[in-house]
């Protein structure tokens, strides 16, 4: 779909730029999971990837809690006028403030936290030592948390679809 918007859209370089960009990651994507070879390797990822959504899900949270723009756009952070767009137009006649740690919007952050967290339960379910269930208990706790104060409705629908995906298989 990219390459058609390439040839046939409005915004040939901007789609480009996309289709570039896809194209990376799934070439990175491709060369990580070659490498997943042994149990540890695979866990080692899953800790990763989890300490990261750790790190992402207590910027929330402190977003949340002190209601305000941290002033770290320079890290990906929403900048302020997106936040007070999303404030005023998220419930129509309230305001809102949602949160997008340093993913940009809130949806994005909310789809980051909803991808994450069925692996993060799938890692807890592995025999582990306690530190190692602790800290992915830990993890999955305050990622839930910011998952609900996101207010992203397409993170919490994913998440819900990833869990149930992740019980049946």
């Amino acid at each position: 779909m990219g390459f058609l918007w390439v040839a046939f859209g409005h915004y040939q370089m901007t789609a480009l730029h996309e289709v570039v960009r896809m194209l990376k990651l799934a070439f990175l994507f491709l060369v990580l999971t070659n490498e997943l070879r042994t149990r540890e390797r695979i866990i080692h990822c899953a800790g990763a990837l989890t300490l990261g959504m750790l790190s992402e899900a207590i910027v929330g949270l402190i977003q949340y809690f002190t209601r305000k723009h941290l002033g770290l756009e320079a890290l990906g952070e929403t900048g302020k006028i997106a936040i007070d767009i999303l404030a005023a137009s998220t419930v129509q006649g309230e305001k809102v403030f949602r949160v997008g740690g340093f993913l940009s919007h809130p949806n994005v952050f909310g789809i980051f936290l909803a991808v994450l967290l069925p692996m993060a339960i799938g890692a807890l379910m592995l025999r582990m030592g306690r530190l190692s269930n602790l800290f992915f208990l830990t993890s999955i706790g305050l990622g839930m948390a910011a998952l609900i104060v996101t207010l992203s409705r397409s993170g919490w629908v994913s998440f819900a679809a990833a869990f149930v995906l992740l019980l049946f298989l």
